[in-house]
Formats: C-alpha cells, sequence, structure tokens
C-alpha cells in the first residue's frame, strides 16, 4: 500500500500505485469510499478505487515490496477463494465488502 505524495490528489496517487503494484495502468478510476481496519492500533485509512479500462505496462516496485504478486482473477474465483479462506487478510476483505456495497446494489 502507498501514499499520497506531497501535491498529488487521492486519485493520482490511486492510480500511481495501482500501476506500480499490478503493472497496469487504468484511464478510468472511480473512488468506492474509505474504511480504516486498524482502528484502535493504527490510525491508517484506506482508500477504494475501482480501476477500469486497463492497460499492462510494467512493475515498478519499491524494496519494500519486492516479491509482491498481482493476479488477475474473474469474480467467482475470488468469492470461491474467500469462502474457502484463501483471501483472508482485512484489507481485501474491506475492499470487497466496500465493492460489493457500492456496485450490486
Amino acid at each position: 500500500m502507498g501514499r499520497v505524495e506531497a501535491g498529488e490528489s487521492l486519485l493520482e496517487s490511486a492510480k500511481r500505485e495501482f500501476e506500480e503494484e499490478t503493472g497496469h495502468r487504468t484511464e478510468k478510476m472511480t473512488f468506492l469510499g474509505t474504511t480504516n481496519i486498524g482502528i484502535g492500533f493504527a490510525n491508517v485509512p484506506l482508500h477504494i478505487f475501482q480501476a477500469e479500462n486497463i492497460v499492462k505496462t510494467e512493475q515498478a516496485l519499491d524494496d519494500s515490496e519486492q516479491g509482491m504478486t498481482a493476479e488477475w482473477i474473474d469474480l467467482n474465483t475470488w468469492e470461491q477463494k474467500i469462502t474457502h479462506g484463501e483471501i483472508i487478510d482485512n484489507e481485501s476483505l474491506a475492499c470487497w465488502t466496500i465493492y460489493n456495497a457500492q456496485c450490486f446494489r
């Protein structure tokens, strides 16, 4: 997860981090919401965006991100991975909850 650089908007930061971490660029990114997954021990907001019209580029990982991978899977497979306990991290589950609330109501 990245940070908003000085002089950068939240949307600009999200697009930059998306490309750096996934190796894909998006021209259409929509803000879905914000949550805080660490209330009580880490006050760090998690801003959630939906990316569309995605084009392959190159990953540009920081030293601390080396080994990070990105995998594209369909929504059905994503839900199965959650159900089978393969996706258990708070960030992913919070994003999925907000995505569902915003996109499937």
